[in-house]
């Protein structure tokens, strides 16, 4: 495995930064002076001009502590480690085959990988690394397939095992040596996994239309309840999110929260746009994106907030902290009041419609758009670093940090 230090670093500047009706542009082209964009200015507590927030009448793990690295699955069969501090290459490693979306627990990255064969067939592993320098720990193979095309999230940790889904099939691995503990084959496709409280969830879908979410027991891989229908989006679904007794999921169509013991329906939001994404849970209070941002009394349903009218086709997953939450929609990064939806500050991103991978961590909001690793401050919505990945690589994978 070889190990290679290189990267180039530059400064970052080109945005649109709004705070409430004044933008202002940052322009990298040189002595170039762009003119005013008064007409695309932003209201103070809305997504757009004409956008903005109604009131109505355990937290999640999104932020951690400032990181040491930013860990990111590239092409061309590689992860790569990157000071979180600076965006300077630490280490960088070859993999068997192209890398899924990394997992950073406890100073090990864990990663699925496939070769293909064709478009449809090939190999697929799961292997751990150590975080400090890349090398090693161990490697298994998964089976002959390859992963289904949405395997960001693919990859969830408890208790010493490692879950991972891949089409109709789960898989627990044992995280200090990657011998299966058990394999589970569903009736149909499988979304990522959540895990907690001794299950694993995942929704269920064919087609899109319709989805049923699923609880796994998480030692054994037998099925301990399974839901009625859910109303589909037409798109695969991203991973359900558990917490305070509850697995909340987003179907593309439709945002449902049922009973984490027992799948016993609690409430259900409509109105989604068609493309999944996973929520965030902060303290009693569940955020989810598609159509709009809305922010969800966990326990009831009542809506605290929402804000509609975004771009569904370019509307990330959210993440958040104690203070806001963060997402991307159709070429802009936004931040919204936690407590009340007000917009804190929106940063414009030149030419990226499709919402890039991004994560928390600390006071830092990391961006990945295809070549380049962005570290933007969540305080401003301005880009503190940012930088290519090394020999052109790229990715769309969410990096992990740790």
């Amino acid at each position: 495995m070889g190990v290679h230090l290189q990267g180039i670093l530059r400064v970052a500047g080109r945005r649109v930064v709004s705070f409430g009706a004044a933008p202002l542009l940052v322009a990298l082209l040189g002595a170039t002076l762009v003119s005013s964009l008064a007409a695309c200015s932003l209201a103070s507590s809305g997504g757009s001009p004409s956008r903005r927030a109604t009131a109505h009448a355990t937290p999640t793990a999104t932020s951690v502590a400032a990181p040491v690295s930013v860990y990111v699955s590239a092409s061309y069969d590689h992860v790569v480690a990157l000071d979180a501090a600076t965006g300077a290459v630490r280490w960088r490693v070859t993999t068997t085959g192209q890398p899924q979306r990394p997992l950073f627990v406890q100073g090990v990255i864990y990663v699925a990988s496939q070769v293909n064969s064709t478009v449809v067939s090939g190999v697929s592993y799961v292997s751990a690394l150590r975080a400090s320098d890349g090398s090693l720990l161990w490697r298994r193979k998964l089976g002959d397939f390859v992963f289904n095309p949405n395997t960001d999230e693919a990859l969830a940790y408890a208790n010493g095992v490692v879950f991972l889904s891949d089409r109709a099939n789960i898989y627990a691995v044992r995280a200090s040596d990657g011998s299966q503990l058990w394999k589970a084959t569903l009736p149909e496709d499988t979304s990522p996994v959540a895990v907690g409280d001794g299950m694993v969830y995942t929704l269920l879908w064919s087609d899109g239309a319709g989805m049923q979410l699923v609880a796994l027991d998480a030692s054994t891989g037998a099925i301990l309840w399974q839901s009625a229908t859910l109303t589909g989006g037409g798109n695969e679904p991203r991973a359900p999110l558990m917490g305070d007794g509850l697995v909340f999921a987003d179907t593309g169509a439709a945002f449902y929260a049922m009973g984490a013991s027992d799948g016993a329906f609690h409430w259900e939001s409509g109105g989604a746009g068609g493309v999944s994404a996973t929520p965030a849970l902060v303290g009693d209070v569940v955020f989810d994106a598609n159509d709009g941002i809305a922010a969800y009394k966990a326990t009831t349903g009542d809506l605290v907030w929402s804000i509609p009218g975004l771009t569904p086709v370019g509307v990330s997953s959210v993440v958040a902290d104690a203070r806001a939450v963060y997402l991307f929609s159709n070429e802009w990064y936004y931040a919204y009041d936690l407590a009340t939806g007000a917009q804190i500050w929106a940063v414009h991103d030149f030419g990226n419609v499709s919402p890039p991978p991004l994560v928390l961590a600390g006071a830092t909001l990391y961006l990945i758009d295809t070549k380049l690793l962005r570290a933007v401050d969540t305080a401003t919505g301005e880009v503190s670093w940012e930088v290519f990945l090394p020999d052109g690589a790229q990715t769309n994978y969410t990096p992990a940090v740790g």
